[in-house]
């Protein structure tokens, strides 16, 4: 097993230590940014992050937009009256800390999401998301913690504490590693993937399908699901494998399930992870279910079974998932040429 397996294993443990230790600090950054423009900023998985927060905290209230930290560099917002959030796996990303800078001149202030404890020194709250850091370069523990750090924030702003059960749900869906490997067996060798979503599942489909691509180097396509519908749909044929991920509160469920419909009349291979939405799963060749919570905390359960499938594909396809092809001089002279942090 890679360490990235052992990450998705740690999940449940490691959301539960970022509920009982940032719940202190999230009532802090809820205030902070009371009556604020709240800016998320990220790369790669926590731009993912970003984007699920913009939709959990503008749920539950805030004036929010999720914004990458290139453009808040080169495109900087009105930062008048605002606050920002900044969200790193490694806080070491050369980019979000160039964004950082950018914060630092203007005095802005600023909450960090993290499992690095020496963020503490550049902003004015920290949310430490775990006591583990996440072990493997194809990021999934270090997703899912920021994804319930985002939350604990937003719930602050009601009496719901909904995200207590999460750890259980998670622990659920790590339960159906057989019906994953099934999958696996039936599609690993399948070139190219689409992952659909929408509302708080924009940020997962955006998510496995960067699981697949820096986990086992397969095409895989994420798209927001309007947006396969307007052109996209018809470059869509029969060795097609599609994922669609909604909840059965998903204000998208009816649009979702038109969606089921059309991608089964052209033939595509169709599997909807979904907590209950039965008249989907009767379209879809397959049914991944997970447990039900509120909407606004499913993508916490969904990308769950979807990061075990990234990893199924990569152990039976014998590629190490941990690497993103660090073992080849050709990459790894790419990243330094990138990355502060790369050596």
């Amino acid at each position: 097993m890679y360490n990235m397996y052992n990450m998705i294993k740690a999940q449940p443990s490691a959301i539960q230590y970022t509920i009982e230790n940032c719940v202190k600090n999230a009532e802090k950054a809820a205030k902070l940014m009371k009556n604020k423009r709240i800016y998320l900023i990220g790369c790669g998985s926590s731009f993912h992050a970003a984007i699920y927060g913009e939709f959990v905290l503008r749920r539950f209230g805030f004036d929010v937009q999720a914004i990458h930290a290139l453009d808040m560099i080169h495109y900087t917002p009105q930062l008048k009256n605002s606050g920002v959030i900044v969200i790193s796996h490694s806080w070491k990303t050369r980019t979000t800390l160039e964004a950082l800078n950018v914060i630092t001149h203007n005095k802005i202030p600023c909450v960090g999401i993290t499992a690095n404890e020496k963020a503490e020194e550049d902003v004015d709250i920290l949310l430490k998301t775990s006591n583990l850091y996440d072990e493997s370069d194809c990021v999934t523990m270090g997703y899912t913690t920021k994804l319930a750090a985002l939350a604990l924030i937003a719930e602050c702003n009601t009496s719901q504490k909904e995200i207590q059960k999460i750890p259980s749900l998670i622990n659920d869906a790590l339960n159906i590693e057989e019906q994953i490997k099934e999958l696996v067996n039936k599609y690993s060798k399948h070139k190219r993937f689409f992952v659909l979503g929408a509302g708080y599942n924009t940020a997962t489909a955006y998510e496995m399908a960067l699981k697949m691509k820096e986990g086992n180097f397969t095409d895989t396509e994420a798209m927001q699901m309007e947006q396969m519908l307007h052109g996209s749909i018809s470059g869509i044929d029969d060795e097609d494998v599609i994922f669609l991920i909604v909840s059965k509160n998903s204000k998208t469920r009816q649009r979702m399930y038109e969606t089921a419909q059309a991608l089964t009349k052209i033939g595509a291979s169709t599997i909807t992870v979904t907590d209950g939405t039965q008249e989907i799963a009767k379209e879809c060749k397959h049914t991944i279910n997970i447990g039900h919570c509120p909407e606004y905390l499913n993508p916490l359960i969904s990308i769950i079974p979807l990061q075990l499938f990234a990893y199924f594909v990569a152990e039976k396809n014998m590629i190490n998932p941990d690497m993103t092809r660090e073992e080849d001089l050709r990459y790894r002279k790419a990243y330094a040429a990138l990355f502060l942090h790369f050596k």
